[in-house]
């Protein structure tokens, strides 16, 4: 598996294919992008997006979540390109039942992005499906109603073995591990992940 980090933007980053990126049947790309590293190319990522991405980026009231959605959905739109070596301007996405964006089949790539604080996460597939989550740790109040509701049997078993910090760690394992696998199906948060085990 590859998991490339860009971690210091270019000027050019946008047009400037990295050297040797290619997307080989059944093989995995991880990318990690940190918002901090990247907010300076707020505006050069505001002018790929289309109309709808923009609207959705300008509704949100507070600057750090507008700046999130710009660079998640503006650097999925250069990394794709890069992939697939085209302007990434000229991606159109569709939309899953549930909200999942992916692109046309013609494409033969998937995709999947989760960030959380100040990361954004993407996968990339040629010939299977993926599915990515990432979660920053937090005191969720309702976690445990969440297990009781979202966990299967054993997983709800193995949760109450543990004692304190542990058990809220293996929380966020098992969770960010069905988001990212409720991604993958396109179906997002339901009842059935109970059903799942882990």
């Amino acid at each position: 598996m590859n998991v490339p980090v860009l971690t210091r933007p270019n000027v050019d980053l946008l047009y400037q294919r990295p050297h040797g990126l290619c997307m080989p049947v059944n093989e995995i790309h991880i990318w990690q992008v940190s918002l901090t590293d990247f907010v300076l190319l707020t505006g050069e990522l505001w002018n790929v997006l289309n109309l709808a991405e923009r609207q959705k980026a300008s509704r949100f009231r507070r600057k750090q979540n507008q700046t999130c959605s710009i660079l998640s959905r503006g650097m999925l739109r250069a990394i794709l390109a890069w992939y697939l070596d085209i302007d990434p301007v000229s991606l159109e996405f569709s939309y899953g039942l549930y909200g999942r964006p992916y692109l046309p089949p013609e494409y033969g790539l998937d995709f999947s992005v989760s960030h959380s604080n100040d990361l954004i996460l993407y996968s990339f597939a040629r010939g299977c499906r993926v599915g990515i989550d990432v979660e920053h740790e937090t005191n969720l109040p309702e976690w445990t109603h969440m297990i009781s509701r979202m966990f299967s049997s054993r997983e709800q078993d193995w949760v109450a073995s543990l004692s304190g910090p542990e058990q809220r760690k293996t929380f966020f394992r098992l969770w960010t591990l069905k988001e990212a696998y409720g991604k993958m199906q396109g179906d997002g948060l339901t009842d059935s992940w109970k059903d799942i085990d882990i």
